[in-house]
Protein backbone atom coordinates (compact mmCIF):
# COMPACT_ATOMS: atom_id res chain seq x y z
CA UNK A 1 0.00 0.00 0.00
CA UNK A 2 2.85 2.07 0.88
CA UNK A 3 4.90 1.56 -1.79
CA UNK A 4 2.01 2.07 -4.25
CA UNK A 5 1.38 5.58 -2.92
CA UNK A 6 5.00 6.41 -3.18
CA UNK A 7 5.22 4.80 -6.90
CA UNK A 8 2.08 7.54 -8.46
CA UNK A 9 4.45 10.09 -6.82
CA UNK A 10 7.72 8.94 -9.16
CA UNK A 11 7.55 10.53 -12.70
CA UNK A 12 6.94 8.01 -15.31
CA UNK A 13 9.80 5.88 -16.33
CA UNK A 14 8.91 5.81 -20.20
CA UNK A 15 10.78 6.42 -23.03
CA UNK A 16 10.08 7.25 -26.63
CA UNK A 17 9.54 3.99 -28.33
CA UNK A 18 8.73 1.97 -24.79
CA UNK A 19 5.46 2.92 -24.61
CA UNK A 20 2.15 3.42 -26.45
CA UNK A 21 -0.23 6.57 -25.10
CA UNK A 22 -3.98 5.52 -25.11
CA UNK A 23 -6.55 8.27 -24.84
CA UNK A 24 -9.49 7.17 -22.85
CA UNK A 25 -12.81 9.33 -21.75
CA UNK A 26 -12.39 9.50 -18.43
CA UNK A 27 -14.27 8.43 -15.57
CA UNK A 28 -17.27 10.44 -13.64
CA UNK A 29 -15.73 13.48 -12.40
CA UNK A 30 -12.20 13.84 -14.11
CA UNK A 31 -13.83 15.80 -17.46
CA UNK A 32 -14.01 19.31 -17.16
CA UNK A 33 -17.35 21.61 -17.51
CA UNK A 34 -17.97 23.04 -21.31
CA UNK A 35 -14.64 21.21 -22.70
CA UNK A 36 -14.72 18.54 -25.31
CA UNK A 37 -13.63 15.54 -24.17
CA UNK A 38 -12.67 14.10 -27.41
CA UNK A 39 -9.97 16.81 -28.13
CA UNK A 40 -8.38 17.31 -24.87
CA UNK A 41 -8.81 14.18 -22.42
CA UNK A 42 -8.51 14.47 -18.90
CA UNK A 43 -7.05 11.47 -18.50
CA UNK A 44 -4.51 8.91 -21.14
CA UNK A 45 -3.30 5.88 -20.10
CA UNK A 46 0.01 4.69 -21.66
CA UNK A 47 1.94 1.45 -21.63
CA UNK A 48 5.56 0.81 -20.67
CA UNK A 49 7.83 -2.30 -20.80
CA UNK A 50 9.88 -0.77 -18.51
CA UNK A 51 7.04 0.37 -15.68
CA UNK A 52 6.94 -2.82 -12.78
CA UNK A 53 3.87 -0.74 -11.11
CA UNK A 54 1.26 1.40 -11.85
CA UNK A 55 1.62 5.31 -11.57
CA UNK A 56 0.08 8.45 -11.57
CA UNK A 57 1.73 11.85 -12.89
CA UNK A 58 0.24 15.15 -14.44
CA UNK A 59 1.30 17.20 -17.24
CA UNK A 60 1.67 20.53 -17.92
CA UNK A 61 -1.29 20.92 -19.65
CA UNK A 62 -3.67 19.33 -16.80
CA UNK A 63 -3.79 15.79 -18.25
CA UNK A 64 -3.41 13.15 -16.15
CA UNK A 65 -1.09 10.10 -17.52
CA UNK A 66 -1.57 6.84 -15.68
CA UNK A 67 1.08 4.49 -16.40
CA UNK A 68 0.26 0.91 -16.73
CA UNK A 69 2.99 -1.51 -16.91
CA UNK A 70 3.63 -4.70 -18.67
CA UNK A 71 1.62 -7.04 -17.31
CA UNK A 72 -1.10 -4.78 -16.14
CA UNK A 73 -4.21 -3.89 -17.89
CA UNK A 74 -6.23 -1.05 -18.02
CA UNK A 75 -9.00 -2.00 -15.49
CA UNK A 76 -6.35 -2.62 -13.07
CA UNK A 77 -5.01 1.36 -13.66
CA UNK A 78 -8.58 2.85 -13.71
CA UNK A 79 -8.88 1.84 -10.16
CA UNK A 80 -5.41 2.82 -9.26
CA UNK A 81 -6.44 6.44 -10.36
CA UNK A 82 -9.49 6.20 -8.48
CA UNK A 83 -7.48 4.84 -5.50
CA UNK A 84 -5.41 8.28 -5.88
CA UNK A 85 -8.30 11.01 -7.18
CA UNK A 86 -7.91 12.90 -4.08
CA UNK A 87 -4.54 13.41 -4.72
CA UNK A 88 -4.92 14.19 -8.53
CA UNK A 89 -7.19 16.92 -7.26
CA UNK A 90 -5.24 18.72 -5.16
CA UNK A 91 -1.97 18.24 -8.52
CA UNK A 92 -4.44 19.95 -10.46
CA UNK A 93 -5.71 22.22 -7.33
CA UNK A 94 -1.95 23.32 -6.98
CA UNK A 95 -1.59 23.41 -10.78
CA UNK A 96 -4.16 26.11 -11.55
CA UNK A 97 -2.87 28.56 -8.62
CA UNK A 98 0.79 28.75 -10.15
CA UNK A 99 0.94 32.32 -11.90
CA UNK A 100 1.34 32.32 -15.54
CA UNK A 101 3.77 33.11 -17.13
CA UNK A 102 3.26 36.37 -19.77
CA UNK A 103 2.93 35.83 -23.23
CA UNK A 104 4.10 38.97 -24.02
CA UNK A 105 7.13 40.77 -23.38
CA UNK A 106 7.33 44.44 -22.55
CA UNK A 107 9.70 46.69 -20.76
CA UNK A 108 8.12 46.26 -17.18
CA UNK A 109 7.57 42.31 -17.63
CA UNK A 110 8.48 39.85 -14.87
CA UNK A 111 10.12 36.56 -16.61
CA UNK A 112 11.98 33.82 -15.01
CA UNK A 113 15.95 34.97 -15.24
CA UNK A 114 18.88 32.58 -13.88
CA UNK A 115 15.80 31.06 -11.52
CA UNK A 116 14.20 33.85 -10.23
CA UNK A 117 12.12 36.36 -11.40
CA UNK A 118 13.41 39.69 -13.13
CA UNK A 119 11.85 42.54 -14.48
CA UNK A 120 12.93 43.51 -18.12
CA UNK A 121 14.13 46.81 -17.79
CA UNK A 122 15.58 49.53 -19.99
CA UNK A 123 19.03 49.99 -20.00
CA UNK A 124 19.61 52.26 -22.79
CA UNK A 125 18.20 53.70 -25.96
CA UNK A 126 18.82 55.05 -29.89
CA UNK A 127 20.68 53.16 -32.40
CA UNK A 128 21.64 51.00 -29.45
CA UNK A 129 18.43 49.91 -27.56
CA UNK A 130 19.17 47.78 -25.04
CA UNK A 131 17.48 46.22 -21.88
CA UNK A 132 18.52 44.51 -18.92
CA UNK A 133 17.29 41.63 -16.81
CA UNK A 134 19.39 41.69 -13.27
CA UNK A 135 22.90 42.53 -14.16
CA UNK A 136 22.59 41.13 -17.79
CA UNK A 137 22.33 43.53 -21.02
CA UNK A 138 21.16 42.40 -24.09
CA UNK A 139 20.88 44.79 -27.24
CA UNK A 140 17.20 44.83 -28.87
CA UNK A 141 16.20 46.34 -32.20
CA UNK A 142 13.55 48.67 -30.32
CA UNK A 143 12.16 48.35 -27.06
CA UNK A 144 8.50 48.93 -27.90
CA UNK A 145 6.70 45.88 -28.49
CA UNK A 146 7.32 42.13 -27.88
CA UNK A 147 10.49 41.45 -26.70
CA UNK A 148 10.37 37.80 -26.40
CA UNK A 149 11.40 36.68 -30.16
CA UNK A 150 14.47 39.13 -29.48
CA UNK A 151 15.09 38.02 -25.73
CA UNK A 152 15.19 34.13 -27.14
CA UNK A 153 17.11 34.55 -29.98
CA UNK A 154 20.37 36.22 -27.40
CA UNK A 155 19.53 32.92 -24.87
CA UNK A 156 19.34 30.66 -27.65
CA UNK A 157 23.26 29.28 -27.88
CA UNK A 158 22.17 28.23 -31.33
CA UNK A 159 20.08 31.06 -32.84
CA UNK A 160 22.94 32.84 -34.82
CA UNK A 161 23.09 36.33 -32.81
CA UNK A 162 22.23 39.05 -35.57
CA UNK A 163 18.30 37.29 -35.80
CA UNK A 164 18.33 39.61 -32.25
CA UNK A 165 18.30 42.60 -34.23
CA UNK A 166 15.25 43.40 -36.84
CA UNK A 167 16.56 43.83 -40.65
CA UNK A 168 18.25 46.83 -41.14
CA UNK A 169 19.30 47.50 -37.69
CA UNK A 170 22.53 44.78 -37.83
CA UNK A 171 24.55 47.34 -39.96
CA UNK A 172 23.74 50.68 -37.64
CA UNK A 173 24.69 48.67 -34.05
CA UNK A 174 28.05 48.67 -34.52
CA UNK A 175 30.03 46.82 -31.38
CA UNK A 176 32.02 48.90 -29.12
CA UNK A 177 35.86 48.77 -29.28
CA UNK A 178 37.33 47.67 -25.98
CA UNK A 179 41.75 48.33 -25.29
CA UNK A 180 42.24 45.81 -23.25
CA UNK A 181 46.03 46.16 -21.30
CA UNK A 182 47.09 42.92 -20.28
CA UNK A 183 50.96 44.53 -20.18
CA UNK A 184 53.17 43.18 -17.32
CA UNK A 185 56.80 43.83 -15.73
CA UNK A 186 58.14 40.84 -14.95
CA UNK A 187 55.74 38.21 -13.38
CA UNK A 188 52.95 37.41 -15.59
CA UNK A 189 49.82 35.32 -14.66
CA UNK A 190 49.20 32.91 -16.29
CA UNK A 191 45.50 33.24 -16.10
CA UNK A 192 46.09 36.20 -18.46
CA UNK A 193 46.76 33.65 -21.45
CA UNK A 194 43.42 32.43 -20.57
CA UNK A 195 41.23 35.83 -20.21
CA UNK A 196 42.31 36.74 -23.85
CA UNK A 197 40.60 34.91 -26.06
CA UNK A 198 37.57 34.34 -23.29
CA UNK A 199 37.06 37.88 -23.56
CA UNK A 200 37.46 37.84 -27.45
CA UNK A 201 35.11 34.93 -27.76
CA UNK A 202 32.07 37.29 -25.44
CA UNK A 203 32.71 40.11 -27.64
CA UNK A 204 32.17 38.07 -30.88
CA UNK A 205 29.08 36.17 -29.75
CA UNK A 206 27.29 38.97 -28.36
CA UNK A 207 28.72 41.04 -31.19
CA UNK A 208 28.59 44.14 -28.73
CA UNK A 209 32.11 44.83 -28.31
CA UNK A 210 35.78 44.58 -30.15
CA UNK A 211 38.58 44.27 -28.09
CA UNK A 212 41.80 45.38 -29.21
CA UNK A 213 44.78 44.02 -26.31
CA UNK A 214 48.07 46.34 -25.49
CA UNK A 215 50.63 43.49 -24.62
CA UNK A 216 53.83 45.23 -24.62
CA UNK A 217 55.13 48.45 -23.53
CA UNK A 218 54.24 51.52 -26.49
Amino acid sequence: MIQGFLDFLAPSDASPGSSVAVASSPPPGYARAGEDAARKPDLVFERSVRAERYRLTLRKDGVAVATIPARGNERDARAFVEQHRDWLERARARQRAKPRAATVWTVGTHVLWRGELSEIRKASEGERAAVCLAADVFRVARLDGDLRATLDAWWNPAAPKHVALAAGEAEKAKPARLLVVTVTMGFRHASIATAEPALEEIGRTSGLFHVDFLRLPP
